[in-house]
């Protein structure tokens, strides 16, 4: 089975722009609503944290050293989360194993969503592209 592996710098450039023009609105959105609105908000950081996320990201579509970089940080940002997650879901007051709905959060979730998501990204953050190029040296065996 060939799996395509392909890294953001080998996206076209109108692409990339694009997804840092919409991730610099999504990012002023963000902020403009946490400031407008502080009151209506339990934890205003974490609305501000979004439109830092957002900025990270319009950030990452840049080509170079910057953008590898913060490509890197985002990944170990969403690898942080899964790992937060886990262990918020351990150390609840009342863990559930497994909720059987979809829309709740459960242990066994979380530990999926690791595997699934925040793992991968824990690998890109540290080893970079260098784990998209052992990846493809797999697939082309």
């Amino acid at each position: 089975m060939q799996v395509a592996w392909h890294t953001l710098a080998e996206m076209s450039s109108r692409a990339r722009i694009i997804i840092a023009i919409l991730a610099i609105l999504c990012g002023v959105g963000f902020a403009a609503t946490a400031f407008s609105a502080p009151e209506a908000f339990p934890n205003p950081g974490a609305i501000y944290g979004c439109a830092v996320f957002c900025l990270l990201v319009a950030v990452a579509c840049a080509g170079g050293p910057a953008g590898e970089t913060v490509r890197r940080i985002i990944a170990g940002l969403v690898c942080l989360a899964y790992g937060w997650y886990i262990f918020k879901e351990v150390f609840a007051p009342n863990p559930v194993l497994l909720s059987g709905s979809r829309g709740k959060p459960d242990i066994v979730k979380s530990i999926v969503g690791f595997l699934l998501i925040g793992l991968p990204c824990g690998l890109y953050a540290i080893l970079g592209n260098r784990l998209i190029t052992w990846f493809r040296s797999l697939n082309s065996r």
